[in-house]
């Protein structure tokens, strides 16, 4: 028989209490929440899952070049860690010059949850702003961006419904950005912490109060019609 020394133990528990405040990294069921922009280029499809979407990196010169995904881990106390890009996805081409040195981030702790679009002239997305929700306190700030050429008309606002985050973009491109959009999945936090349905309390069985034939005292076969069969057993 093989014996865990106390060490192995103790080491064990630390690791479980580690562990513990991650939501499950499951896969999240994801859903189009809509884009805007034009209908030139090929369609792309970049996903935080089973992370959320916590930023985007983007290049922009007059238009906007090429926009790449930052991911972090959201956990059951509400922070948000392990904010990190994704090496694995790019949208766009290679012209433009990174904006900013941090470029397009949520807060501490917050996560994406719409975004408002604009488009050029030539039906290109010129910027876009993100909007962040904190996952502490419920707080939502909009980012700023400084980038991209002249706009026209009014941006079009995408977001989540509501106990939803973003987990990703998609839309299409070329050697630009044509239209972008953003993908959105329930929140686990919210699942987790919903009610449950209320209890619907079962109808009373009605009896007569009778149970003999005149002497005032119950019968066993009055038992048994006043009360269900398996309460007389």
């Amino acid at each position: 028989m093989c014996h865990c020394s106390a060490a192995w133990r103790r080491l064990l528990v630390a690791l479980c209490l580690l562990a513990a405040p991650l939501v499950a990294p499951s896969a999240f069921a994801e859903r189009e929440a809509g884009s805007f922009g034009g209908q030139g280029g090929s369609p792309f499809h970049g996903t935080c899952s089973p992370k959320a979407l916590a930023g985007v990196f983007l290049r922009a010169g007059k238009a906007l070049d090429a926009v790449m995904i930052d991911c972090g881990t959201l956990n059951k106390n509400g922070t948000v860690t392990d904010v990190i890009g994704d090496a694995h996805f790019h949208a766009g081409g290679s012209g433009g010059d990174p904006f900013g040195s941090t470029g397009q981030f949520c807060p501490k702790n917050a996560l994406v949850t719409g975004m408002r679009v604009w488009k050029d002239h030539n039906n290109m997305v010129n910027s876009f702003i993100l909007r962040c929700s904190s996952m502490t306190d419920g707080t939502n700030t909009w980012t700023t961006m400084q980038a991209g050429g002249a706009a026209i008309n009014d941006p079009v606002k995408i977001l989540c419904k509501k106990n939803e985050i973003g987990i990703g973009i998609y839309g299409r491109a070329g050697s630009l950005i044509d239209n972008i959009g953003l993908l959105c999945a329930d929140n686990p936090m919210k699942v987790a912490d919903a009610p449950p349905p209320p209890v619907v309390p079962e109808k009373p069985i009605k009896t007569t109060g009778k149970g003999g034939s005149g002497s005032g005292g119950p019968t066993p076969g009055g038992c048994c019609r006043a009360r269900a069969a398996a309460e007389c057993r």
